[in-house]
Formats: C-alpha cells, sequence, structure tokens
C-alpha cells in the first residue's frame, strides 16, 4: 500500500539560523556587544499574494447603503408563539444578528439600522453598522422614507431588508441588489409579503411595507424578482415560519438560541 509520502513533492526546507555580525544595527548604541539577525530564507517555493478583503481596504466603492429597522423584541412577532416575551426578544435579536451579519458581508454595501439605538445595543453589539433614529412615530414606511433622505447622494442606491430572515446567506442578498438598475423588490416565500425592496441611484424609495406589501409595491411600479433567492424569502412571522427556517439552515445566533426550544 502507497503512503502518502509514496506521492509527495520533493521537500525544500529552509531554517531561520542566526548570522553573528560584528556591525551594529542602525539605532544600536555605541560599543554594545554583537547581534544577530535571522538569514533570509530562499525558498523556490512560489510565495502566495495575502488576500484582503476588498471592501476592509477600501477598493470597493460603496454602491449600496441598506435600511435594516429593527424593532425593540418584546413587542414584536406576537404569532411566534414560543416562549414568553423575553424568549421571543431574543430570538428577535438572533434573527436580526444573523440577517445584518450576512448583509454586513457583501461588497460595496453600508448597514444602517434603523430603530432605537439605546435599545438596540446588545442586539447590535459587536456588529459593523451604523444606526439612524426611528423618525417614523410609530410608522414604518414613514421611517424608512426619513431615513433614506438622510442618506440620500445621486451615486447611492438605497435598500431595505427586514431583519426577520435568519436564514439569509449574502450570495442571495448580493445577487438581488445587482439584478438591474431598477426599482424592484423580493417577495417573501408566500408572495405576499415584502423582504427586500431596492431604490436606484437618484430615485425615491418609496417603501409600502405591510399587510400585502407585494401587491401594493409592484402597483408602485416596482418589478418582482423572479430568482429563486430562497435565504432572502424565508422570513419568519410564526412557528410554523421558524420550524421551515430551520430546516433549510440559519445563522449561528438562531441555532443557538432556538436549540431546545421548539
Amino acid at each position: 500500500m502507497a503512503t502518502a509520502s509514496d506521492h509527495a513533492h520533493p521537500r525544500r526546507s529552509c531554517s531561520l539560523r542566526t548570522l553573528t555580525t560584528t556591525t551594529p544595527f542602525p539605532h544600536s548604541p555605541p560599543g554594545r556587544g554583537t547581534r544577530t539577525a535571522p538569514r533570509p530564507c530562499r525558498s523556490r517555493l512560489p510565495t502566495r499574494p495575502r488576500r484582503t478583503a476588498a471592501r476592509i481596504v477600501g477598493v470597493t466603492a460603496l454602491e449600496y447603503a441598506l435600511l435594516i429597522p429593527v424593532k425593540d423584541g418584546r413587542t414584536a412577532k406576537s404569532r411566534l408563539g414560543v416562549g414568553d416575551d423575553g424568549e421571543r426578544a431574543q430570538l428577535m435579536a438572533a434573527f436580526a444578528r444573523d440577517a445584518i451579519s450576512a448583509a454586513a458581508a457583501v461588497p460595496g454595501t453600508a448597514v444602517h439600522v434603523v430603530g432605537d439605538e439605546a435599545a438596540l445595543a446588545e442586539v447590535l453589539d459587536g456588529l459593523e453598522v451604523t444606526v439612524l433614529p426611528d423618525e417614523g412615530e410609530g410608522q414604518l414606511n414613514r421611517a424608512l422614507s426619513r431615513a433614506a433622505e438622510r442618506l440620500a447622494r445621486p451615486d447611492l442606491a438605497i435598500a431595505v431588508l427586514l431583519a426577520d430572515l435568519p436564514c439569509l446567506r449574502t450570495a442571495d442578498l448580493a445577487s438581488a441588489l445587482s439584478d438591474g438598475h431598477d426599482r424592484r423588490f423580493v417577495a417573501d416565500a408566500a408572495g405576499t409579503g415584502t423582504t427586500l425592496l431596492v431604490a436606484p441611484a437618484g430615485s425615491t424609495l418609496d417603501p409600502r411595507f405591510g399587510p400585502g406589501s407585494a401587491a401594493a409595491h409592484r402597483q408602485s411600479g416596482a418589478r418582482p424578482l423572479d430568482a429563486e433567492l430562497a435565504s432572502l424569502r424565508l422570513d419568519v412571522d410564526t412557528t410554523d415560519d421558524l420550524e421551515a427556517a430551520l430546516r433549510f439552515g440559519v445563522g449561528v445566533h438562531t441555532a443557538k438560541t432556538a436549540s431546545g426550544r421548539l
């Protein structure tokens, strides 16, 4: 039987030996003893360039401002029949953290949470987001419109992503954001709600979230995206929705929080 070494490539090794020199290093105080420096390794093997994320080093231009409205979970999702108000709040926080984490990884996208910064401090801890105040006076669409007005500039597209998407994959969101230059939206799995609305640069967001929002957005002239985008359609409103999401595969925060609760 052949072993791994039978087929291995010839080894080239290089050790970091020390080289003694009597010439002081630059900045060495005069009169001190000799110092040692590592002898450079001259392996013939090619070196790989270090990979860096484009958005970290600022190479990718900012193309999208992504608004994610996040509520205090204690007053949200009354149809999610899991535990008491406190447990539902923990689940909602986990949904939001998973959705935001996936969204923040889309190149050229800046994530802005719309909500009460003080109330959401724990939910947003450690996430790469900025927080915009909720100026909607209890009305979601007004809050989103005000936030979009704050961020508006001629070269920046504005999008809204709902936070109850624990299955969200970065690739699905990136695909939806880049699918055209018109105003468009993604309907939820039931086909009645909306999980994502995108307005191209220089246009008006005109959000129409609420019951029957898919039809409302279509009637307003927005184009429905027909691509599968499965993870972008699985919003969670009910216990059945949560079970479907868990079968599909949720993010780490939701998986940990939901464990043993169904």
